[in-house]
C-alpha cells in the first residue's frame, strides 16, 4: 500500500486502508468517491488476500457499475488475480441473480407495460371506472407500499373507502396474478430477495458467508427495502462500507430515505468495533469561492451531517448573480455570455444551463436557436419532441392540411376512439390503392362499405372533428387555437387518465406551448390558418436545426435532478424564484424544502470555474405571467464572493 499515499489524500487513504467493521464514507461533491471505492476493492484483493468472489459492490446504474468494474480491473492488471467472480452490479440485477441462484430460475420479470396489462384486467373485474382508477395510478400506490416493504397481508388501510379500499382490494389480486403467471415486477425483485433471506436460515448463511465484504455506492439514495437487504447481508460480519453524501439526497420522490445515511452509525454498530466515519471534504472540481457559497447554502438544512468542502484551487472568479427584468432577459443574458466566451476560444460543450422543471427548457431552446447556438437536451426529451407537444402539433397541422397522412395517423386514435390498428392498416391499404389521403379515403370507404356502421361512424366523427376545428379557429390567434384544440379534441380529458406526476408535467408543457405561441404572436399579424402556418413553419425550421447540430459541440440543457454526477466549467443555475426553486409542490413541509435546498446545492457544485445564478422579476411560463419573489435560497447564498447584476448588459 506504500504507493497509494502518492495517489490518495490522507482521508481517502484512511478509507481505502480500513478493512473490517462498518465504515461510513461521507463523500462531499467532487471528492473522489468512485476512486475510493475502487481502490478499496483492489486493496482488499491485492494486499489482504480477500477472494474476489467474497466482495459485493452495489450501485444504482449500469453505467456506474461498468465504470467501477473497469477501474478495479485496471488496478488488478499484472497481478494475475482472477477478478471474474467479483460482483459489481446494481441492486435489481443483484437481486435477480440471487433469486435465480437459490429460489427458482424460470420466473419472468414484468416490465411496466406488462404490469399495466395485468392491472387493467383487475380494475375491470372490480367494476371500477378505469378513467378514475387508472392502472398506472393503482400500480403507483402499490409500488410505494412495496418500497416500504408492505405486502398485502401487512397492509392496513387507514380508511375503508376511497383509494385505501381500492388498493386493499387490488393489491392481493395483483400479487396473485403475478404468482399465477410465475412473474415478479421490479419492486418484487428487491422485496422477494429480502423475504427469501429472512425466511431461510440456510439461504441467509449462504449469502452472509459468501459475501464477506459489502460496499454500497450512493447510499443516500437507498430506500427501506434496499436498507433491509444490506442489513440481512451483513448481520454476521458487519464488514459494510457505504459511500454517500446526505447533502446530495434528492430522490425522496423515488422512495429514497435520507435517514438511511444519517442513522448509519447507529444502525450498523458492531459489538467489537465502533462504526468508523471518514469525511472526504477536499473537492477536486470547483474553486473555493463556489464551494464556500454552496456550503453556506446547504448549511441551512437541519437534517445533515456537519462537513465543509474546501479546494486547493484558491481564488477563481466571483459568482455572478443576475436579477433579470424578466425570463426573456435571463435567456438573452445567458446566450450573450456564451457567445462572448466562445468568441475568445471556449467550447460550447463547456457550458450547462440548469433549471428545476422540464417546461423551463422551452425558453432556453428558443434562445439557443435564435442565437444559432447548438445545444443538447439531457434528462428529457426536447421540448418540441415531447409526446403531448407532438400530438398537439399533429392536430394543428391537420387544421391546416387534413391530407397530412403522418399527422392523421398519429392522432386518429388519440385520444382513444376505439379505432384499432387493424382498422388503420386496412384504411391505409385502401388509401394507397385509390391514391388518396387517409382523410379522403374515409369518405370513399363509406361509399364502398369497407367497414361496418360502428367503425365507419367513428372514422367519420374524427373527420368531422378536424373540419369543425378548422371552422372554429378561423378568427383565432395560434395561442387561442392551441387552447381550443386542447379542450375540443379531448386532450384535456385524456391527461386526466394518466398518473398525477406525468399529468402535471404534461399539462405544464402544453401551457408552456401556449406561451411559445403567445411569444410568436408579438412579431406577427393575422389569425386563423395564416397565422398558424407561420407559427408551425417557424417550429419546423427549429426542429431541422436541432437535428443537424445535436451531435456537434453543444450547450447542455438539463434539469437539476439530471445534473447529479456531472461537471462543467460554466454553469448557469436559472429560475431561482419561489415556486420554481423551491418548487411550489415542495412548500408542504420543511423536509421537502430541505430536499429542494439540497437540489440547489447539487446544481451549484457541478460548476468547476464559473457559476452564475439567475432569477427574474417576472416570468412568462405555464401560459401566464408570474411575478414570484426571488428564491429564499438565493438569499442564503453569501455575497462576499459574488457580483450582483441588475443590468444584464454589464455581464461579461
Amino acid at each position: 500500500m506504500h504507493d497509494l499515499r502518492n495517489e490518495l489524500n490522507e482521508n481517502q487513504y484512511e478509507a481505502v486502508s480500513h478493512i473490517d467493521g462498518p465504515l461510513l464514507i461521507l463523500a462531499g461533491a467532487g471528492s473522489g468517491k468512485t476512486r475510493v471505492i475502487t481502490y478499496r476493492i483492489a486493496n482488499l484483493i491485492k494486499n489482504h488476500g480477500v477472494n474476489p468472489a467474497q466482495i459485493l459492490a452495489l450501485t444504482f446504474t449500469n453505467k456506474a457499475a461498468r465504470e467501477m468494474k473497469e477501474r478495479v480491473d485496471k488496478q488488478l492488471e499484472g497481478t494475475f488475480i482472477p477478478a471474474s467472480n467479483l460482483l459489481i452490479t446494481t441492486f435489481h440485477a443483484c437481486c435477480l441473480r440471487f433469486l435465480k441462484w437459490k429460489y427458482r430460475d424460470d420466473f419472468v420479470v414484468y416490465d411496466p407495460v406488462d404490469q399495466v396489462a395485468v392491472m387493467k384486467n383487475i380494475v375491470k373485474a372490480m367494476n371500477l371506472d378505469i378513467k378514475q382508477y387508472t392502472p398506472k395510478k393503482v400500480l403507483g400506490r402499490i409500488s410505494n407500499l412495496k418500497n416500504e416493504f408492505i405486502y398485502p397481508e401487512n397492509y392496513k388501510p387507514r380508511f375503508n373507502f376511497g383509494w385505501d379500499k381500492i388498493v386493499a382490494t387490488a393489491y392481493p389480486l395483483y400479487q396473485k396474478q403475478l404468482k399465477d403467471n410465475n412473474a415478479m415486477d421490479f419492486d418484487d425483485l428487491l422485496c422477494q430477495t429480502v423475504l427469501m433471506i429472512k425466511n431461510s436460515q440456510e439461504i441467509s448463511d449462504f449469502f452472509t458467508s459468501r459475501y464477506r465484504y459489502l460496499l454500497v455506492d450512493e447510499y443516500q439514495d437507498t430506500n427501506k427495502v434496499q436498507y433491509m437487504l444490506i442489513k440481512e447481508l451483513t448481520k454476521t460480519h458487519k464488514n459494510i462500507c457505504v459511500v454517500g453524501d446526505d447533502d446530495q439526497s434528492i430522490y425522496k420522490w423515488r422512495g429514497a430515505s435520507i435517514d438511511n445515511i444519517l442513522n448509519f452509525s447507529n444502525d450498523f454498530k458492531d459489538d467489537d468495533k465502533e462504526c468508523k466515519v471518514i469525511k472526504l471534504e477536499e473537492n477536486y472540481r470547483s474553486t473555493n469561492k463556489i464551494l464556500k457559497a454552496s456550503s453556506a447554502l446547504v448549511s441551512n438544512n437541519i437534517r445533515r451531517t456537519n462537513k465543509t468542502l474546501y479546494s486547493k484551487r484558491n481564488g477563481g472568479e466571483d459568482i455572478k448573480i443576475l436579477i433579470a427584468r424578466d425570463g426573456y432577459q435571463e435567456v438573452d443574458a445567458i446566450t450573450t455570455m456564451i457567445n462572448k466566451n466562445v468568441q475568445i476560444g471556449r467550447k460550447y460543450s463547456e457550458f450547462a444551463v440548469f433549471y428545476r422543471t422540464n417546461a423551463q427548457s422551452r425558453a432556453f431552446e428558443d434562445g439557443m436557436r435564435i442565437n444559432n447556438i447548438p445545444y443538447q437536451l439531457v434528462g428529457g426529451t426536447k421540448f418540441y419532441d415531447r409526446k403531448e407537444i407532438k400530438d398537439m402539433i399533429a392536430y394543428l397541422r391537420l387544421i391546416i392540411n387534413p391530407h397530412d397522412n403522418v399527422s392523421f395517423q398519429r392522432v386518429i386514435n388519440f385520444p382513444k376512439r376505439k379505432i384499432g390498428n387493424a382498422t388503420i392498416e386496412k384504411l391505409m391499404e385502401f388509401a394507397a390503392e385509390h391514391e388518396v389521403s387517409l382523410y379522403d379515403s374515409i369518405f370513399k370507404a363509406e361509399d364502398y362499405g369497407l367497414f361496418n356502421k360502428g367503425v365507419t361512424t367513428k372514422l367519420m366523427d374524427f373527420c368531422h372533428l378536424i373540419k369543425k376545428l378548422e371552422m372554429d379557429v378561423r378568427s383565432f390567434q395560434p395561442s387561442a387555437i392551441i387552447a381550443h384544440v386542447y379542450k375540443s379534441a379531448g386532450l384535456e380529458k385524456a391527461l386526466e387518465e394518466i398518473d398525477l406526476a406525468h399529468k402535471t408535467e404534461r399539462k405544464e408543457n402544453l401551457l408552456e406551448f401556449v406561451t411559445a405561441a403567445q411569444d410568436f404572436e408579438k412579431n406577427i399579424e393575422g389569425v386563423g390558418k395564416e397565422a398558424l402556418i407561420s407559427f408551425l413553419g417557424n417550429l419546423s425550421l427549429s426542429e431541422d436545426f436541432d437535428r443537424v447540430d445535436e451531435k456537434k459541440d453543444a450547450i447542455t440543457l438539463m434539469t437539476l435532478h439530471s445534473s447529479k454526477g456531472l461537471e462543467f466549467p460554466y454553469v448557469f443555475l436559472t429560475g431561482m424564484e419561489e415556486g420554481l426553486l423551491p418548487h411550489y409542490i415542495a412548500s408542504k413541509s420543511e423536509d421537502d424544502i430541505e430536499e429542494e435546498r439540497r437540489l440547489c446545492y447539487v446544481g451549484m457544485t457541478r460548476a468547476k470555474e464559473h457559476l452564475m445564478i439567475s432569477c427574474a422579476r417576472t416570468r412568462h411560463i405555464f401560459g401566464q405571467f408570474m411575478a414570484n419573489r426571488q428564491s429564499r435560497f438565493l438569499d442564503e447564498v453569501p455575497k462576499d464572493d459574488a457580483e450582483i447584476y441588475y443590468d444584464a448588459s454589464q455581464l461579461t
